[in-house]
C-alpha cells in the first residue's frame, strides 16, 4: 500500500490518548501529602519556590507561638523564613483539576519588603512588625521608593519618581513627598492603605487592567512586561496615560496603555 493511501478508519491502538495525570504535594512540615481537595500555603522563596505547609500544621505553628499572630493567617501570612506566602488549592475543569491561587500576597508583589521602613517602638502596638521566629521587630511595608521610566521618542527614556505609602498615622511624625524623592518629573499618584485597614488587600492595592493585545517587549528591554492577550494585570499605576506600571505573573513592569482597558481599582 503507498503511503498515501492512509487507513481512514484507524484502530483504537492507533489513535492518541491522553491520560488526566494527578499530582501529589506533601507538607514540608509533617512530611504527610496534602489532598487536593484541600487548600495549602505556598512560600514563592523558600526551597527554590517548591515549599508547601498544609493548613493544620500552619495554625500548629501559630497557636504554638513559632508564627505570631500578626503574620498568621489573619495578618501578613509569613512563613518560618518570615517570607509572605500564598494559599493556593485545586479547581476540577473538564481537562482535570487546576492549580488555583485562593488567596494572593498580603500586600502584593509591588510590595518590596526591603523597600520599608522599620517602624518606631511606641508604634508597635499600632502594627504588626514581629518577626514569626523570634518575635523581634521587622520591617512593616509601609513605604516603597524608586523610579518610573517610559519611552520618549525611538532611544530616550524618561523618569518619574513613584511612592507607595502606607497608612499616614503608621509612622507618627514623618511626614514623606514626592518632591523631596525628586526633582525630575512629576511624581505618580501616591497609593495609601484607608487608616480603618490592619493590613493591605491580598493582591495588593491599584488598578487591574486587562489586556486587550499581547505585549512583547524588545529582548534588551528588563523593565518592561510581557504578557498575552487576555491577561488581567493587576496592582497597576497609569504613569502617563501612554505608559502603565503593573504585575503579571509573578513579574513587574511597565506597559503600554493602549493595550489594556481599566476593570476596577482596588483601593
Amino acid at each position: 500500500m503507498a503511503a498515501s493511501e492512509a487507513n481512514p478508519n484507524p484502530q483504537p491502538s492507533e489513535i492518541e490518548s491522553y491520560k488526566i495525570l494527578s499530582f501529589s504535594t506533601n507538607c514540608d512540615i509533617c512530611t504527610y501529602p496534602i489532598p487536593a481537595s484541600n487548600t495549602r500555603f505556598h512560600c514563592l522563596e523558600c526551597n527554590r519556590g517548591d515549599y508547601d505547609v498544609c493548613t493544620n500544621c500552619y495554625l500548629k505553628l501559630v497557636a504554638t507561638g513559632k508564627i505570631n499572630k500578626e503574620n498568621g493567617h489573619n495578618g501578613w501570612r509569613r512563613c518560618l523564613s518570615s517570607h509572605r506566602m500564598i494559599i493556593v488549592g485545586f479547581e476540577d475543569r473538564e481537562e482535570g483539576q487546576r492549580r488555583v491561587i485562593v488567596r494572593d500576597l498580603v500586600g502584593g508583589r509591588a510590595l518590596k519588603d526591603e523597600h520599608v521602613i522599620q517602624t518606631h517602638s511606641q508604634s508597635q502596638s499600632q502594627s504588626p512588625t514581629s518577626s514569626p521566629a523570634t518575635g523581634g521587630p521587622v520591617a512593616s511595608p509601609e513605604l516603597g521608593i524608586g523610579d518610573w521610566s517610559w519611552k520618549d521618542g525611538p532611544e530616550r527614556r524618561k523618569k518619574a519618581s513613584r511612592l507607595r505609602a502606607g497608612p499616614p498615622s503608621s509612622i507618627p511624625g514623618t511626614n514623606v513627598s514626592a518632591s523631596d524623592l525628586s526633582t525630575t518629573a512629576s511624581s505618580s499618584p501616591i497609593q495609601n492603605i484607608p487608616p480603618f485597614r490592619r493590613f493591605p488587600p491580598d493582591g495588593g492595592v491599584g488598578l487591574i487592567v486587562h489586556a486587550l493585545w499581547a505585549f512583547y517587549p524588545e529582548d534588551d528591554v528588563e523593565d518592561e512586561l510581557v504578557f498575552p492577550r487576555g491577561a488581567d494585570i493587576t496592582e497597576a499605576e497609569n504613569i502617563n496615560d501612554d505608559w502603565f506600571w503593573g504585575c503579571y505573573a509573578g513579574r513587574t513592569g511597565l506597559f503600554p496603555g493602549s493595550h489594556v482597558e481599566v476593570v476596577r481599582e482596588v483601593k
